[in-house]
């Protein structure tokens, strides 16, 4: 991570998408992953809606839904209507709302026009953004009690993109137990990088390792970019 790690104000956490669509089917992509569901749709306030089983499915959530009352709770916390109220007769809510309701400020939604895919990325409870988004990887979110050594998660769009760890060249000894993820990730890597930064970096100013596990193709990777910049060749992980 060849940045100063700096911790940042998380705001934004939500996407917007425009309100006019000429289809309303979504793909969807929950912490790297593909996710089915037919249901899944944009309504005429823009916002993008999920089957709530669907989605408590795959983070393992407990539902909690009241008809009468059509209060929603993921784990015990209420999904907000900010969005639009969930649709208890369709079984489905706002994807931004039931993303904030499970994973709070530790996670991300994005959407992906040229593919009309919807991005939702929750991290474990304590990680926050410590860099905005690095050219080819994203931004870098951490608990920092987990840090230096990692894991660090790398988000962009509201999609994870890859994992990381930054071992010490000090550490030099066999090591157990270290913090694994707690959050669902894809199955298939794509690519892993080892990059050995013998002066450390900002943020780091020792000897390590910075080793990346991609889930996405080099392809992909090479079109991240902070909001304003254009692709550039190279590579700096």
């Amino acid at each position: 991570m060849k940045r100063k790690i700096v911790l940042t104000a998380v705001a934004g956490l939500l996407f917007a998408v425009p309100t006019v669509f000429a289809e309303k089917s979504i793909a969807l992509n929950f912490n790297g992953s593909g996710v089915a569901d037919p249901k899944a749709y944009i309504a005429d306030n823009g916002s993008a809606y999920v089957t709530v089983d669907t989605f408590a499915a795959y983070y393992g959530a407990k539902v909690e839904w009241n008809p009468k009352s059509n209060v929603l709770k993921l784990n015990g916390t209420v999904v907000s209507d900010t969005y639009g109220a969930p649709d208890a007769k369709g079984g489905t809510a706002s994807i931004r709302a039931l993303t904030y309701a499970l994973g709070g400020v530790s996670s991300q939604v994005g959407w992906d026009h040229e593919s009309r895919t919807v991005n939702a990325t929750i991290l474990p409870e304590g990680t926050i953004m410590v860099s905005p988004v690095v050219p080819q990887m994203g931004e870098h979110w951490a608990n920092p009690k987990d840090l230096p050594l990692g894991p660090i998660y790398g988000v962009y769009n509201g999609k994870l993109v890859f994992l990381e760890y930054m071992p010490a060249k000090d550490l030099d000894k066999t090591v157990h137990d270290v913090p694994g993820t707690l959050v669902p990730t894809p199955a298939k890597i794509d690519h892993f990088d080892i990059d050995w930064n013998p002066e450390g970096h900002e943020g780091y100013l020792v000897p390590h390792y910075d080793m990346h596990l991609y889930y996405i193709s080099r392809e992909e990777q090479d079109k991240i970019m902070p909001a304003g910049m254009d692709s550039m060749s190279g590579h700096d992980h």
